[in-house]
């Protein structure tokens, strides 16, 4: 969305399972949840489950009737420090940010 609020994604390692965030400034929480990334011809693919995945408080009506069954997200890398995620109706180009 060009609104002007950055959507950040966080992926990290939690009790042995990848796990994903998505932040959207001055709006809060999105998602967050346990996925599993495989890679696949264009790059990789994370499935997001809806038992171990849930929505935010920020979350608009779109995103929920998305991913209320789960969700798969394409993953690329179109050049360095950057990646591509992408599903039917939604594409977000990220920059990687040093914590």
């Amino acid at each position: 969305m060009n609104d002007g609020k950055p959507l950040e994604i966080s992926i990290t390692e939690r009790d042995g399972s990848l796990f994903l965030e998505f932040i959207k400034s001055h709006e809060g929480l999105w998602a967050q949840g346990k996925a599993s990334i495989c890679r696949s011809d264009a790059g990789g693919e994370a499935q997001l489950q809806p038992a171990g995945f849930h929505l935010g408080p920020a979350a608009h009506w779109i995103l929920r009737s998305s991913f209320d069954r789960g969700a798969s997200l394409n993953i690329s890398w179109p050049s360095a420090g950057e990646m591509r995620i992408s599903t039917p109706g939604w594409t977000g180009t990220f920059a990687a940010r040093a914590h």
